[in-house]
C-alpha cells in the first residue's frame, strides 16, 4: 500500500489577487490542512510550505497571505521563508538556481519536521 509521509506545498501569489480571498487565507488553510489530514486518513501528515514571494504590483494583498502563515500554527506544519530565492526576469515565478534552492528549503524542513517526533 502507499503511504504517504509528508506533503509539500508550493504556495502562488494568486490569493494575494483579491482582498477577500487574502482575508480568508488563514481560516482557509487551517481548514484544508485538517480536511487534507482527515481524507488522507493521517491526522499527523507533515506538511510543509513555502511562504507567499513579496508582494508585486499585480498582488496588492499579497502581505495579508504571508502575515495569516506566520500567523498558523498548528503541528507538524512548517512555513519556510523563499524572500531571497531566486526568481526569473518577471520576479514572480523562480528560475532555475530558485527552484533547486527551493527543493533543499522544502527537504530541510521536512527533514526538520520529521527529527522533531523522534
Amino acid at each position: 500500500p502507499l503511504v504517504l509521509a509528508g506533503m509539500l506545498v508550493d504556495v502562488s501569489f494568486r490569493d494575494g489577487l483579491k482582498e477577500e480571498t487574502a482575508k480568508a487565507y488563514g481560516e482557509n488553510l487551517a481548514r484544508w490542512i485538517e480536511a487534507t489530514r482527515r481524507d488522507l486518513g493521517n491526522p499527523q501528515l507533515p506538511i510543509v510550505m513555502n511562504r507567499a514571494i513579496p508582494p508585486v504590483p499585480r498582488t496588492p494583498y499579497l502581505e495579508l497571505v504571508r502575515k495569516a502563515q506566520d500567523a498558523l500554527k498548528l503541528p507538524r506544519f512548517r512555513v519556510f521563508n523563499c524572500d531571497d530565492v531566486p526568481r526569473g526576469g518577471d520576479k514572480v515565478h523562480f528560475d532555475t538556481e530558485g527552484r533547486l534552492e527551493m527543493a533543499n528549503r522544502f527537504a530541510a524542513a521536512m527533514i526538520e519536521l520529521i527529527k522533531a517526533d523522534r
